[in-house]
């Protein structure tokens, strides 16, 4: 996949966030294997086996921080270019939730989704709004105070838009800092905060702004709506805008390391805070 990458860039002008891209890409697919069969001796102790744990939590961690930056400042490659097609997007929601709530099946995590039976087949990047979906459910795992915390995805048709709205039952977001909501702190990136987190492993607060910019990339809007309970978020994705044909309907399943990417974040919080 790094060389099908690579061939997307002339030698002369090659993006060197997707060459960090690349780097991390492919320690992922060497120490991935190791730590992975590590996780399977017999006889370690529970304290080893927590932490090659960690180890691969950090390091996908990492990983994490390292693609969103490629999303908002990198050139686009043959991975990150737009490829709209049509989606069961019931498939697709059912097939997510149950992977991400056997992820976080030792936690008091409920995830529930409604789907409209118009709004079923819809045209979309998939990548994309993975990556949104997964952001807005990782933030509300993270920001929800409550220990039993409850999220609800809820997917109908308004107007000629297709929306995915995501609420969970958390204590909601400040009215102060909602303006700022979809955009990266100064400070995020500045040599003061590097300096006194020591780098590496900072980067919170990236997930919505990446989230936006996505939601763009397909014409479409990500929002805040104001709600008398919980933190309410709606993609809202045009139908008609690209003159589409529907088509043949994909049943799209996201794949293992995907989740691990985008919940990698909210596992080492739970983790943490249950220590």
């Amino acid at each position: 996949m790094i060389n099908d990458l690579k061939a997307t860039y002339s030698n002369e002008n090659i993006d060197p966030v997707r060459i960090s891209q690349w780097a991390i890409d492919n320690l992922m697919e060497k120490t991935s294997p190791y730590l992975q069969a590590l996780m399977y001796v017999k006889n370690l102790e529970p304290e080893q086996l927590e932490c090659i744990y960690k180890t691969k939590l950090y390091i996908t961690k990492t990983y994490s921080d390292i693609h969103n930056i490629a999303e908002l400042y990198g050139s686009d490659d043959a991975v990150s270019s737009l490829k709209f097609a049509s989606y069961n997007i019931e498939h697709f929601l059912n097939a997510s939730t149950k992977q991400i709530l056997k992820m976080f099946d030792k936690y008091n995590i409920d995830i529930l989704f409604d789907c409209s039976k118009t709004s079923k087949n819809v045209y979309l990047d998939i990548r994309r709004t993975s990556l949104i979906l997964f952001n807005l459910i990782s933030n509300s795992i993270i920001h929800t105070k409550n220990k039993e915390k409850l999220i609800k995805i809820s997917a109908f048709h308004r107007g000629d838009d297709f929306v995915l709205s995501v609420s969970d039952n958390g204590q909601g977001i400040k009215p102060s800092m909602r303006d700022n909501l979809f955009t990266i702190s100064d400070k995020l990136l500045s040599s003061k905060f590097l300096d006194r987190t020591g780098s590496g492993l900072i980067l919170t607060g990236i997930g919505l702004p990446v989230a936006q910019k996505a939601a763009k990339d397909m014409g479409g809007t990500l929002n805040y709506i104001p709600s008398k309970s919980g933190a309410v978020f709606e993609l809202s994705v045009p139908q008609h805008k690209h003159n589409m044909t529907f088509g043949e309907i994909i049943n799209y399943e996201p794949k293992q390391y995907e989740y691990e990417l985008y919940f990698s974040s909210a596992i080492l919080f739970l983790e943490q805070i249950n220590e």
